[in-house]
């Protein structure tokens, strides 16, 4: 094995495309997994992968600021690039018909998720990214990091699944 990356976290200022980065990032783990002819079977090979043959992966864009604001940025601009591209339209096409999340061959799935968690639960996450970092609510009196519980229920996820396969990045 050579030294892998499996989380990084991305500064940057109003503007400077912390939110294109991440959905060129998402399109690549995308096109990743549709290299490959049989995803789950094949990454269920690696050692500390522990998914069935017929898994469903998930790569996953979140949002800071929540749900709505997860939907309309990053996840608008994966789709509209998906949508645009010769690649995916030739080699990877999502089934058509459903926009709030696309759904490729071989069980790939790509979603916005929310603000919140719990949000992850059931999803064998491959890539995530969390978008607008810094606007994620702290709770004084509980002690809670909304953005921080999130990033860790999708980081564990991913390596409870893909063990240091995948990665997550958190957006700021």
């Amino acid at each position: 094995y050579r030294e892998l990356h499996e989380n990084f976290v991305f500064i940057a200022g109003i503007g400077s495309g912390k939110s294109f980065s991440a959905s060129i990032l998402l399109l690549y783990a995308l096109y990743q997994l549709s290299c490959l002819r049989d995803p789950g079977r094949y990454l269920s090979g690696f050692p500390g992968v522990s998914l069935s043959s017929d898994v469903e992966i998930a790569v996953i864009n979140a949002s800071g600021a929540g749900a709505r604001q997860a939907a309309k940025v990053v996840y608008g601009e994966v789709f509209e690039k998906v949508q645009a591209s010769p690649y995916f339209r030739r080699y990877f096409e999502p089934y058509p018909l459903k926009t709030s999340e696309l759904d490729f061959p071989n069980r790939i799935r790509f979603s916005p998720g929310t603000g919140q968690a719990r949000s992850v639960l059931g999803f064998n996450i491959y890539a995530f990214c969390v978008d607008e970092a810094a606007f994620g609510t702290e709770n004084e009196e509980t002690d809670k990091d909304s953005v921080r519980d999130l990033f860790d229920a999708m980081h564990t996820r991913r390596r409870s699944r893909f063990g240091r396969l995948g990665w997550g990045g958190l957006f700021t």
